[in-house]
């Protein structure tokens, strides 16, 4: 240790903590150190003690007993696997002996008088049957469900397939419609033609809607009375 008034005396150690598994060895252990203005409030009651003497007294008695309580761990450890072995052992024993018992209990069943053996089999077979009954209530319960799920998911496959019908047909007239509109003349003017079949189109759609609603209009349309003239410059 350094010698007394030098910058070691300053400070003293407070107490030891174990920073490593491996016992039995110093550096495994870390040593909280305190200021000397502390030490009377801390060590202050313990009379005639020099820091060197502490210092040794401490941190060997703290590592032996660490190492004192770490080994009556291990051993404590070893007796509870010991204990843990021969508990596995009797349960094993108590159940191959309650397996023979049964065994025997079957077999005096079985040899007694004819009468019981009769009612014991008459008692099984109602089990049995009730057991079938119930597993035959199980199956149909589930192939109901399960004809009933097959059911649900057909018409929501056909409901799906017929809107994506429509769908796709609503698309090609629409795509019909279109290169009708943009067709034109080879002077560039658009042809009439498709044009006033589409507003024909639109007026016998918007009259059907008007009388399907019984809705009166000031002014009544007929796509077979209207005759439109187009004079086209070629």
């Amino acid at each position: 240790l350094a010698a007394e008034g030098s910058w070691f005396h300053q400070f003293r150690v407070v107490a030891i903590f174990r920073i490593s598994p491996f016992p039995y060895t110093i550096f495994n252990y870390a040593i909280v150190v305190t200021s000397m203005r502390f030490w009377p409030y801390l060590f202050g009651s313990i009379p005639g003690m020099v820091p060197e003497a502490f210092i040794y007294i401490y941190s060997g008695r703290l590592i032996r007993t660490f190492a004192d309580v770490q080994y009556r761990h291990q051993q404590k450890q070893k007796e509870y696997y010991k204990n843990a072995k021969y508990v596995s052992k009797f349960r094993k024993s108590m159940k191959q002996q309650n397996v023979l018992e049964k065994d025997e209990m079957k077999l005096q069943s079985f040899h007694g008088d004819g009468e019981t053996g009769e009612n014991s089999k008459l008692v099984d077979d109602d089990k049995r049957k009730g057991k079938s009954h119930k597993r035959i209530g199980v199956e149909e319960v589930y192939k109901q469900t399960r004809e009933e799920m097959e059911k649900a998911r057909r018409e929501r496959e056909e409901a799906f397939q017929a809107k994506k019908q429509a769908k796709e047909e609503a698309e090609s007239r629409r795509k019909a419609a279109k290169g009708k509109m943009m067709r034109k003349t080879q002077h560039g003017q658009p042809v009439m033609k498709y044009r006033i079949e589409h507003l024909l189109e639109s007026i016998k759609k918007s009259a059907e809607n008007d009388g399907k609603n019984h809705m009166t209009s000031s002014c009544l349309y007929n796509a077979d009375q209207v005759n439109l003239t187009c004079h086209f410059r070629y």
